[in-house]
C-alpha cells in the first residue's frame, strides 16, 4: 500500500477518533489535534464512545427485526479493539452485530472507506471472513463508490447503509447529492442507519471544534436537528425518531459512557410504504 506524501504528519479523521478511544493506531498530529478538541469539549470521548457503540446496537435492530442481511458500512473507520475474554471485538464490528442477530451464512458486509490505512484494516478481515469486503473510496464522488463491483453486489437483496458519522465531513451539496443517490440505489426493503453531530446540544463548543479542524484542513459540518431530518427525506424515520444517539431505543441491554452530552443525533430511514 502506497500512502501519499506526509500522510501521518497530518491528522486523519479515523485515527482522532482512535486516539479518543483510548487506542493505539494514532499519530502525534491526531494526538495534538484531538487535545485541542479535547480543551473546547471535553465530552467528545464520550460522544465517539457513544457513536460507536452505538453502530452495533443498529445493525443488530437492522438484522433482528427488519431482517436485513447486507451492509454497506460506508466511513466504517478503524475497526475496535480485540477483547480476548468475549472473542470478540468491543463494540462488536458490523459483521459481528449482524451475525450475532441471524445466521452468518447469508451475512455480507462492503466496509468503505477514503483513509488508505483503514482501508488497509478492512482488507486484513479478509483473511478471517469470506463475508466481507473492502472498498477504498469515498462518498464525495457517491457515483464511483456505488459503482465499485463489491457494493455493486450487494443490489440484489435489502441492503442497510450505514452512515455513522459520515455526513459531517462533507458539505450540504455533496451530503444532499449523496443521499439521493442512495436512496435511488437501493434495493426494496433497505435502510439508511444515520448518525451525525449536531449544533442544538452544544453550539459554543461545536463551533470551536468546527474552527480547529478547519485550522487543519478538515471541514467538518454539524447539523441541527431540522437539517439532518431533511438529508433523511423523503424517507420515513422509523420509531423513535430522530434523537440524542444515547437515547436511541435506550432501553435495550447495552452499555454506554455516562456523558451528558452524546453531540450527536441517530436516526434509520426507510422508503415510506406507499412508495413505488
Amino acid at each position: 500500500m502506497t500512502l501519499p506524501d506526509g500522510f501521518f504528519r497530518r491528522p486523519a479523521v479515523a485515527r482522532i477518533d482512535n486516539y479518543l478511544t483510548g487506542d493505539t493506531d494514532n499519530y502525534e498530529a491526531d494526538r495534538y489535534l484531538a487535545s485541542l478538541l479535547i480543551h473546547e469539549a471535553p465530552w467528545l470521548p464520550d460522544m465517539v464512545a457513544i457513536n460507536r457503540r452505538h453502530g452495533s446496537s443498529a445493525v443488530t435492530v437492522l438484522a433482528r427485526d427488519l431482517g436485513i442481511r447486507q451492509y454497506l458500512d460506508l466511513g466504517c473507520g478503524l475497526p475496535t479493539p480485540w477483547n480476548k475474554r468475549l472473542q470478540r471485538s468491543n463494540p462488536t464490528s458490523t459483521y459481528e452485530a449482524a451475525a450475532g442477530a441471524g445466521t452468518r451464512a447469508d451475512i455480507r458486509v462492503v466496509y468503505v472507506d477514503n483513509d488508505p490505512m483503514v482501508h488497509a484494516h478492512a482488507r486484513m478481515m479478509l483473511d478471517v471472513c469470506s463475508s466481507t469486503a473492502a472498498v477504498l473510496a469515498d462518498i464525495r464522488q457517491i457515483g464511483e463508490l456505488l459503482n465499485d463491483p463489491a457494493v455493486q453486489a450487494l443490489a440484489n437483496r435489502s441492503t442497510a447503509v450505514l452512515l455513522h458519522e459520515v455526513l459531517p465531513w462533507v458539505s450540504d451539496e455533496l451530503a444532499e447529492k449523496a443521499m439521493a443517490a442512495l436512496r435511488a440505489w437501493l434495493p426494496d426493503g433497505s435502510a439508511i442507519s444515520l448518525t451525525h453531530a449536531t449544533t442544538d446540544m452544544a453550539p459554543d463548543a461545536m463551533r470551536a471544534l468546527v474552527d480547529h479542524y478547519a485550522n487543519a484542513g478538515i471541514t467538518y459540518r454539524p447539523r441541527t436537528r431540522e437539517q439532518i431530518r431533511e438529508l433523511l427525506a423523503p424517507w420515513a424515520v422509523l420509531p423513535p425518531g430522530i434523537v440524542p444517539t444515547s437515547q436511541w431505543r435506550a432501553g435495550s441491554s447495552r452499555s454506554l459512557p455516562s456523558g451528558e452530552n452524546p453531540g450527536a443525533y441517530a436516526a434509520i430511514a426507510a422508503p415510506p410504504r406507499n412508495s413505488p
